[in-house]
């Protein structure tokens, strides 16, 4: 086996284009024009647990009164005596 000469191209310092790329350090979170406002200004911290996500089956332990309520799997606008047929008809799809 012959020995190589394994020398790296690649310049691992960080050049000045990298920070660019990076982002700005004194907060601005994208270099694209984008609406970061939203963002920095938000109320509450990030939720990476997903808590107040909507996932069906789960307990719902969590009634806080400043949330709003889920009107669509709760069912809070049920039909009515004129309005029984909720669902889809797609008894014509089978045919």
């Amino acid at each position: 086996m012959s020995k190589k000469n394994n020398k790296n191209t690649y310049n691992s310092e960080i050049t000045k284009d990298d920070k660019n790329a990076l982002g700005d350090a004194s907060g601005n979170l994208r270099n694209d024009q984008g609406d970061d406002a939203l963002l920095k200004q938000r109320e509450g911290d990030v939720d990476f647990a997903a808590e107040d996500l909507d996932i069906p089956g789960r307990a719902s332990t969590n009634k806080a009164k400043n949330k709003l309520k889920d009107e669509e799997n709760k069912h809070f606008s049920l039909g009515s005596d004129d309005n029984d047929n909720l669902e889809p008809n797609t008894s014509q799809l089978k045919e």
